[in-house]
């Protein structure tokens, strides 16, 4: 069977559980799956309530690269609908770059007859006089005795009230017409409530025994029904109503290839990337549309995500043990070598638990990137697959003996001298804190060296656009951006891989949810990054890392000293002159490793301060450069933990 025939059995699976109620469809025979026809009801509240819509969709063996073609059988006069040609873009064969715009291969048969519905029964025409006209009632009128005469080649026949394809019970959609669909089972006549009682004897019986089984049992069992057996199954004790509303079994069901619709039960699933490299031919960002692709899909041609982006490579996901087990096992090495293989031939020196390495960490700081950029969908759908990669590191490291010592080693070489920390050993911050979650080392341990070393490098933007004559606010603003991922890097490795926890432990905790983040998790993940983006100041940031300094400004002209003494820039026929600043040092407001709070007294103290001190920020900024300020808000901070 080819992959188009596939699909469209798992199409017609889907809209089998989805019980729309107002639409039925299905293929015009067994041998021919590519000719489906369909009904489309108008519910109770709808002014076209009573109409019958009779389509025929064609679909071809592209399909789902290219949509299906529509015909509408029966005659109404809509917007956009000329005869039986449906103008939308839905339907058209043409990718658009603008989410949920244009023909994607997400789409599945439901989901098309849940638009046309909407698109040919819907109500929201913005023009007032339009809208009067198109919902004029002899044109309601006019298309409901049209649908009630239709007649079909496939059997449907409205002038003996045959209805085909029919959905479980359309009487009360229909008021004029067609019967009753036969009941699926036999039904149980009692004479007296005794014998009621005593046939249903053995159900109860039987529910009792279900409910000794383990939660995790349920849930293996549950993934096997359709949403209205799940449904139904509700009902049948409060373990079964617990089991059915666990976040995991909906994760269970969403698991699968947006364009093939297979599970990771059934293929291996994974995500399309992209590799950019810099003119030097150095590996420089790696990037993903952030959709569930399956190995057979990217084989078979597929190159672009749900909305268009296109992707030129693949790599599987761990989405638990038993997909690693019997899928992934050795995929995810031989999809890594192909993607640096393919591009430069100095990569494949490299052993594959460093290229894994490599890739993962460069995914991970991408997926920081668009979390950050605040758009919330967005950002959970980054999050989720941030997640996943951390796991597929966890999995690397725990398979690569080798790499444990050597990112351990890594880190130590980070802490011990600043010839490890410059760009030259160390070109993205962001892709070396992932490491951390993997070590044997804490957030505590490095950040005053991480922000320090960020600093210098962002000393580089500011000079580039102001020179020696940034305001703190103009330097802030250059430097927002770079601190805002690190603060994000901070809370990962803070709140969601807690020091000290085995890597089994987390590993395991990602398996029981698929490798996703939990709703918690993503609610403080959320709210987290609202914060962060309402910080608006080196003040603001230093707090939220728990670091303290006597002095941003001196800090900061210590981070341009830095800067050039490091080379980050080189500037032709000027020299710079050092500024002189010593002994400015970031410190930790609290202790390492123990993740005590800041004492109350010191918090208090902190934010009775920090009002007055932004009443002196405001009238400082207005006479920039005429007077320094005479108070920070960190030397009451440094003064009460002394």
């Amino acid at each position: 069977m080819n992959s188009s025939a596939k699909r469209l059995l798992k199409d017609y699976k889907e809209l089998q559980a989805s019980n729309l109620g107002t639409i039925s469809a299905k293929p015009v025979s067994e041998q021919n799956l590519y000719e489906w026809h369909a009904n489309i009801l108008a519910p109770e509240d709808n002014p076209y309530h009573g109409i019958c819509l009779h389509l025929v969709l064609h679909f071809t063996l592209d399909y789902p690269m290219k949509p299906p073609t529509v015909e509408l059988k029966t005659m109404i006069r809509r917007p956009h609908v000329y005869n039986s040609w449906l103008c939308l873009d839905l339907l058209q064969t043409h990718y658009s770059s603008e989410p949920y715009s244009g023909w994607s291969t997400s789409y599945s048969i439901t989901s098309i007859l849940l638009q046309l519905q909407s698109f040919l029964l819907g109500r929201e025409e913005s023009d007032v006089e339009q809208k009067m006209y198109w919902l004029a009632p002899s044109l309601i009128k006019e298309a409901i005795d049209n649908s009630r005469v239709h007649v079909c080649r496939c059997g449907h026949d409205m002038r003996k009230n045959i209805v085909h394809p029919k959905g479980e019970d359309w009487l009360d959609y229909i008021p004029e017409g067609c019967t009753l669909a036969k009941s699926s089972g036999k039904t149980k006549v009692h004479t007296s409530n005794k014998q009621s009682a005593k046939s249903f004897k053995r159900k109860a019986k039987a529910k009792f025994a279900l409910d000794v089984l383990p939660e995790e049992v349920l849930l293996h069992i549950l993934k096997y029904l359709d949403v209205v057996e799940v449904n139904r199954v509700r009902t049948v004790s409060s373990k079964f109503r617990s089991a059915s509303n666990s976040p995991i079994l909906m994760y269970s069901t969403q698991m699968q290839c947006f364009h093939s619709k297979v599970s990771f039960e059934e293929d291996i699933l994974g995500v399309g990337i992209n590799m950019e490299y810099t003119p030097k031919k150095i590996l420089q960002n790696i990037t993903s549309p952030m959709d569930l692709v399956s190995k057979s899909a990217y084989q078979q041609g597929l190159r672009k995500g749900v909305w268009g982006e296109t992707f030129k490579y693949w790599i599987p996901i761990y989405i638990n043990k038993s997909h690693a087990d019997t899928m992934v096992k050795d995929e995810f090495e031989k999809a890594v070598q192909h993607c640096y293989d393919y591009e430069f031939v100095s990569y494949r020196t490299s052993h594959v638990s460093t290229l894994c390495l490599d890739i993962l960490c460069k995914l991970m700081s991408s997926m920081v990137v668009e979390i950050m950029k605040g758009k919330v969908h967005a950002s959970l759908r980054a999050l989720e697959y941030y997640c996943h990669f951390h796991r597929l590191l966890i999995h690397a490291v725990l398979k690569y003996k080798n790499l444990q010592g050597q990112i351990d080693n890594k880190i130590k070489q980070f802490l011990s001298d600043e010839s490890y920390r410059l760009k030259s050993v160390v070109p993205n911050l962001g892709e070396f804190l992932p490491l951390l979650s993997v070590s044997s080392y804490h957030w505590d341990d490095v950040k005053h060296m991480v922000v320090q070393e960020s600093l210098d490098r962002n000393a580089m933007w500011i000079y580039k656009k102001h020179g020696y004559s940034a305001t703190l606010k103009d330097q802030w603003e250059c430097s927002q951006v770079g601190s805002r991922l690190l603060m994000f890097h901070s809370y990962f490795l803070t709140k969601v891989v807690p020091y000290g926890k085995p890597l089994s432990e987390i590993a395991l905790a990602y398996d029981i949810r698929y490798g996703r983040p939990t709703t918690k998790m993503q609610s403080e993940m959320q709210n987290n990054i609202f914060h962060i983006q309402s910080i608006d100041s080196y003040q603001g940031y230093l707090a939220y890392m728990s670091l303290i300094v006597s002095d941003v400004r001196q800090l900061l002209m210590l981070s341009m000293d830095n800067m050039f003494r490091k080379k980050y820039l080189v500037t032709s026929g000027k020299t710079h002159r050092p500024s002189g600043v010593k002994n400015i040092q970031i410190r930790s407001a609290l202790p390492s490793n123990n993740g005590d709070k800041v004492p109350k007294t010191v918090e208090s103290t902190l934010r009775t301060r920090e009002r007055s001190y932004q009443v002196k920020v405001d009238k400082n900024e207005e006479r920039e450069g005429k007077s320094k300020r005479n108070f920070n808000r960190f030397d009451v901070l440094v003064n009460s933990t002394d």
